[in-house]
């Protein structure tokens, strides 16, 4: 900490040390400033001496130490930079220089995969529809999906934006008549997904609807979904 020892009339040879504490704050910073006087020889403290604080070249408060040696003093509402505070006694100063810094910015996470599932729901025409941006740390929530259905009842539903959820997912139906295609966009990268729907040619009203395991149901709905997606594969490539 800094200190200066030096001689005040009366007094003899003393110490003057300025204890600071800066505290952050979204803008900058505030400094808590601790004035401390005491004899050079014993450390006795020095009740009574006038302390001025002075923020850069301004004075801004004078007070009196305490029967500890102590005066205290907070400046606030530095912004980010460098600063310097400074308290003075008969002549001797002592001077702090300190340096607020904006927080770093946390490095932007930008989806590098794309997922999209599609598994037959409810009556034969319906589909359940899962996207899903993956990463490291878990999925990228709050990022904007571009969807593409052209053939949406709804004109307003034709081309909309969505975000991904907590857990980088984004999930909707489709009920559909016939063969349909939904184009996905990851906004912001160059990762897009085209999604094919066959529509009733599937012809599940003849086929019983299998249940996932309960292993697999207890890790959740995206492990559900891929559990679905892979038994559909393998009986697409079977021929079944």
């Amino acid at each position: 900490m800094p200190t200066q020892v030096g001689f005040i009339a009366g007094l003899g040879k003393v110490r003057l040390t300025l204890e600071p504490t800066p505290q952050p704050t979204a803008a900058g910073g505030d400094i808590i400033a601790v004035a401390v006087l005491v004899t050079d020889r014993d450390q006795v403290p020095i009740e009574g001496q006038a302390v001025t604080f002075w923020r850069g070249p301004d004075e801004e408060e004078t007070t009196p130490t305490d029967p500890h040696g102590h005066a205290a003093h907070t400046f606030s509402g530095f912004g980010f930079g460098t600063h310097s505070v400074s308290i003075q006694v008969s002549g001797l100063s002592v001077t702090f220089r300190h340096t607020f810094s904006p927080p770093a910015a946390k490095p932007k996470v930008v989806p590098a995969e794309l997922k999209v599932y599609a598994h037959p729901e409810g009556p034969a025409k319906e589909y359940y529809v899962s996207i899903e941006l993956p990463s490291q740390s878990g999925g990228i929530s709050d990022w904007p999906l571009e969807i593409k259905d052209i053939e949406h009842s709804d004109a307003a539903q034709r081309q909309r934006t969505v975000r991904t959820t907590a857990d980088g997912s984004y999930q909707f139906t489709v009920k559909t008549d016939n063969l349909r295609t939904i184009f996905i966009s990851v906004v912001g990268t160059p990762l897009d997904s085209a999604l094919h729907l066959p529509g009733p040619e599937r012809e599940r009203t003849t086929r019983k609807v299998p249940r996932a395991p309960q292993a697999v149901l207890d890790q959740g709905l995206v492990e559900t979904l891929r559990w679905f997606h892979q038994r559909a594969v393998k009986a697409r490539r079977e021929g079944r």
